[in-house]
């Protein structure tokens, strides 16, 4: 983990993932808005709108042949809002879109305390990514309204998991999105919701402390940001 990253305030970032046989996932990484790596002004004035794309592999075990080279593009904490404009979620949204994800997910956290103004426009700015082939899916986080939020995504067809799971099937082979509330916390629960699900399995949470439930779980991947003490 860079310094950077450790020192995040009101961050989100964009991440493109490959699935390889080699029990890794490739990731497309840009991050930026609101980054804070010197002093609060300077991060705050300029480095909020710093995208980059960095790659990484990080471990998955388990992986079919099957699931070889499946993209995955997954974009988190928004907070569209006047201090993060249309502009950089439109750059960070193109960013994914060029990765050419084989299924794109959102990690929640689209607007600022429930702010109404910006629901419909960024769930239009995130419209674009809903093409991918394999769909688009989406959890809400804890600044979203369950109600308003969840009706721009879906309007703009994303499908938004509230303590569910939608199955894929990718060249005969079966992939389990499992997506939770922010509020979905212990493992009783997290074991109902995952009732049914296969082995192979990719848990979406809004806060990534849910890691400690889903290894007790034995779920191979987890996606969500890294607010939270995450």
């Amino acid at each position: 983990m860079t310094p950077e990253f450790e020192l995040c305030t009101l961050n989100w970032e964009t991440c493109g993932v490959r699935l390889t046989r080699r029990t890794a996932l490739r990731a497309l990484v840009a991050t930026g808005v609101g980054l804070i790596t010197g002093p609060l002004a300077y991060g705050f004035a300029y480095e909020r709108h710093r995208l980059r794309r960095v790659d990484h592999d990080l471990p998955m075990s388990g992986l079919p042949a099957a699931l070889d080279g499946l993209r995955i593009g997954f974009i988190t904490d928004i907070h569209h809002s006047a201090t993060v404009g249309a502009d950089d979620v439109a750059h960070a949204v193109e960013l994914l879109r060029q990765a050419q994800p084989d299924l794109v997910v959102l990690g929640g956290d689209y607007v600022t305390f429930g702010d109404r103004t910006y629901v419909d426009p960024v769930a239009e700015l995130l419209a674009p990514l809903a093409d991918a082939p394999l769909g688009a899916f989406a959890v809400l986080g804890n600044h979203d309204s369950d109600r308003e939020v969840f009706t721009a995504l879906d309007r703009h067809r994303f499908q938004v998991l509230r303590d569910e799971h939608r199955r894929l099937t990718v060249r005969n082979e079966s992939l389990d999105l499992v997506g939770i509330r922010f509020w979905t916390r212990r493992v009783d629960h997290l074991t109902k919701v995952l009732k049914g699900a296969g082995p192979h399995t990719i848990l979406l949470a809004h806060d990534p402390r849910r890691l400690r439930q889903a290894a007790e779980l034995n779920v191979p991947l987890v996606l969500s940001g890294h607010t939270h003490g995450g």
